[in-house]
């Protein structure tokens, strides 16, 4: 963000909060997979060159505010034929890439998304199944250089869905929100699976928002002094 001026600066610290609010609206069981995908990226997004201004996925993770290449179906075939050859598309599949180059190896890091309705009937372990599924096939035959994965999926929580992630020894980062933010490293792949509720999700990136509002108010001013 260095290169955006004040006022950009400030108009895209006031969006971020509306996108917050949105999401908010958002969590229920009437709303539809394809407006909570649209929020975080459009879909059939092209193969251009994207920046901050173009997708949210900071509300995920501010780190993913940098990700620049989206890639279109066509180019994942051939960047991963096995990922294509085996298994449906994620939802969203956002590549962070050392150069403006589509050689598959310098993709050092990918976001995998799976965004599933706002529905308590959906059990984690599918999801979990279709995220390790995909970060198998990204890094097949790659043991020396294998490429980061931060895989998400997003569920409605209840008890049981709680209860299945810490039997399975998941790690916990509480929020505010009634339910934590579950996460757990498999290494053989290489990636780290995250399980969020929607309403942990928003509570989450609130309060990053909250802090990555005063640190960018703190920089303006010194700049303007």
């Amino acid at each position: 963000l260095a290169i955006v001026t004040q006022s950009e600066l400030t108009e895209y610290i006031y969006d971020r909060q509306k996108k917050i609010n949105l999401l908010k609206k958002l969590t229920d069981e009437k709303a539809l997979e394809k407006e909570i995908h649209n929020l975080f990226m459009r879909q059939r997004t092209s193969d251009k060159k994207e920046d901050y201004r173009t997708n949210n996925l900071w509300l995920f993770d501010d780190r993913f505010m940098s990700y620049d290449k989206i890639f279109s179906e066509a180019q994942i075939k051939d960047i991963f034929p096995n990922l294509i050859a085996n298994t449906k598309r994620p939802d969203i599949l956002s590549i962070s890439i050392v150069s403006n180059s589509y050689n598959k190896e310098e993709i050092t890091d990918i976001v995998i998304i799976e965004l599933k309705r706002p529905n308590e009937e959906i059990e984690p372990s599918g999801a979990e199944t279709q995220l390790l599924r995909y970060s198998r096939y990204i890094n097949e035959n790659r043991e020396n250089s294998k490429i980061r994965i931060w895989s998400y999926a997003f569920l409605k929580f209840d008890k049981k869905t709680e209860n299945s992630l810490r039997n399975k020894d998941y790690n916990r980062v509480l929020t505010k929100s009634q339910y934590p933010i579950y996460y757990k490293p498999f290494n053989t792949v290489n990636a780290i699976v995250n399980f969020v509720d929607y309403k942990a999700l928003a509570d989450d990136a609130e309060n990053r928002n909250r802090t990555f509002t005063r640190n960018t108010s703190s920089s303006i001013l010194f700049e303007t002094v």
